[in-house]
């Protein structure tokens, strides 16, 4: 499972790319006002209402809220048009799976930080139903590009309840929520929702890295703002992964640099870079190191290598000499080797080595 922090313009284009039928989340028009994404389509909510009857009963509940433009009043109860909603259980329980690893990561988006995630699961799994359905009011708003739909929920509605579990699924500024309007009938309207998490992205799709990387490559045109973003991803990717438990929990188990062996300060690094590692030496122990930040970019950006005998190496021509002399003080052993190369890992610090006096050369 990976989370993934992106831009949320990025975030967009992930979740569109990952589903078949193109779903978008709304759109600010430049000249003001929002469009309405329906699923796999641009059409705006107005456009969608061919009823006579359903457009008088929301200009009426338009009218209630123009009475007094100074002060206008709130909706009552039974004064909006009565609306029906739905979400696929299966699509929450997708989610629900992600929440806990989310919260460790950002609890305070969260309006539920103790939640309990047993007690979510049992109440979806207990309803005889393919969709969690909940009801609400609808009030029609007039916005200079058209007609947009606003939601009023009350809680004595007999669906309040279920109205509540979806509530628990909702995280401010990071919600991908959209809906489609099914219809008109019996004087309801009728809703089926679907929902995502954006800008963070959480998936555990095999190919989630490759949709990303698609991504940035459309949307990002900038070099360096593409890079910024690829090798943040890459260092989440790595900090969650199997890989860095498998470090963590061997005799290398602290920063070859600094000793320093508490977790939190510990960056899992790949000698041999993960672009140019096939899938089975991006998960060898004998590809990584553990180092602090500084080494690890130090050593992500071949700026320091290892010799033959395991002692550092640093750029000459690319670190001025008062830097390196900075750096050296933290090092716990000088000019001495700092790490064991050997049949299993010499392969991997070769290659970085190589890159290394590629780069020194250049």
């Amino acid at each position: 499972m990976n989370i993934f922090n992106l831009p949320f313009k990025v975030a967009k284009e992930v979740v569109k790319r990952n589903r078949n039928d193109n779903r978008r989340l709304s759109s600010q028009r430049p000249d003001g006002g929002n469009n309405i994404f329906y699923l796999g389509s641009e059409v705006l909510f107005f456009e969608k209402i061919d009823n006579q009857e359903l457009i008088d009963r929301l200009g009426a509940v338009q009218t209630l809220l123009r009475d007094n433009e100074r002060h206008p009043r709130a909706i009552q109860v039974n004064e909006g048009v009565p609306s029906r909603h739905k979400i696929r259980i299966s699509n929450l329980k997708n989610l629900l799976r992600f929440l806990p690893a989310f919260l460790d990561e950002y609890s305070s988006s969260y309006h539920n930080p103790n939640l309990d995630f047993n007690r979510v699961n049992r109440e979806l799994s207990n309803i005889d139903n393919e969709f969690l359905i909940f009801e609400s009011d609808v009030v029609f708003i007039h916005d200079n590009n058209g007609m947009k739909p606003y939601f009023k929920w009350f809680n004595n509605k007999p669906t309040v309840s279920n109205w509540k579990l979806f509530q628990e699924f909702l995280i401010p500024e990071l919600s991908f929520l959209n809906f489609d309007y099914l219809g008109y009938q019996d004087g309801v309207m009728e809703f089926v929702w679907d929902l995502n998490y954006a800008p963070t992205v959480i998936f555990a799709s095999d190919n989630i890295e490759d949709i990303i990387t698609n991504s940035i490559q459309k949307v990002i045109t900038d070099e360096e703002e593409r890079e910024t973003i690829k090798e943040a991803i890459t260092k989440i990717r790595i900090g969650q992964s199997q890989f860095r438990k498998n470090l963590i929990d061997s005799e290398r188990n602290s920063c070859v640099f600094t000793n320093i062996s508490d977790p939190k300060l510990l960056i899992a690094s790949h000698i041999k870079a993960w672009k140019d590692s096939t899938n089975g030496e991006r998960r060898n122990i004998n590809n990584g190191l553990l180092l602090t930040p500084t080494f690890d970019k130090l050593f992500d950006r071949h700026l320091i290598t290892f010799n033959d005998n395991g002692s550092v190496r640093w750029s000459t021509n690319r670190l001025n000499e008062e830097i390196i002399e900075t750096l050296r003080i933290g090092i716990s052993n000088n000019d001495i080797p700092l790490i064991t190369i050997n049949d299993e890992n010499r392969e991997f610090f070769n290659h970085h080595k190589d890159r290394f006096i590629e780069l020194e050369n250049a």
